[in-house]
């Protein structure tokens, strides 16, 4: 199917096969909080919680940086714009 599209019928089709698998409130995580969600922690360089946060997206959409950046912070102890760090809360 490389560099070729679906025909409307196709797609129409496809949708129609699709319907209430797991869409939605089908879908048997939805409203639920992930179990491999991991809280972090943000530090001034001198040890001072910042904040908190429940998820490492959350923490990385408030340091305006990446998730795996703020993974990598973790797990090697990086500074993040020279003034964070972050700890998990596992």
């Amino acid at each position: 199917m490389r560099g070729r599209t679906h025909s409307e019928e196709s797609k129409a089709k496809i949708s129609t096969s699709m319907l209430g698998k797991n869409a939605g409130k089908n879908n048997p995580m939805h409203g639920k909080i992930s179990p491999n969600r991991v809280g972090v922690h943000v530090c001034d360089l001198e040890g001072n919680k910042v904040q908190s946060f429940p998820s490492r997206a959350s923490a990385a959409k408030y340091l305006d940086v990446s998730r795996p950046a703020i993974i990598q912070a973790i797990r090697h102890g990086y500074t993040l714009k020279g003034a964070y760090r972050v700890v998990s809360s596992k």
